[in-house]
């Protein structure tokens, strides 16, 4: 039996809304203290788990490895 998702809720991120409360030494700890992993998540951890259902775990290894974790920039920007 496989599993099904259908939504992603990340914890905090590393963004332009979130820079200014990462920006101070307490507003960072503050977000470290309630966050299980000890870090804040980059965008890069979200669209992995976003794209892997799509894309599937052979061809974001692929990517991942071969364009040094810049291989979202490069398929965000195919044509349709």
């Amino acid at each position: 039996m496989g599993s099904t998702s259908n939504a992603v809720a990340p914890g905090t991120t590393k963004t332009e809304m979130t820079k200014d409360s990462l920006a101070t030494e307490e507003g960072l700890a503050w977000q470290l203290a309630r966050i299980p992993m000890g870090r804040v998540g980059q965008p890069d951890d979200i669209a992995a788990v976003v794209l892997f259902p799509v894309l599937g775990r052979r061809e974001l290894h692929h990517r991942a490895h071969a364009r040094r974790r810049r291989w979202l920039a490069p398929f965000l920007s195919r044509p349709n």
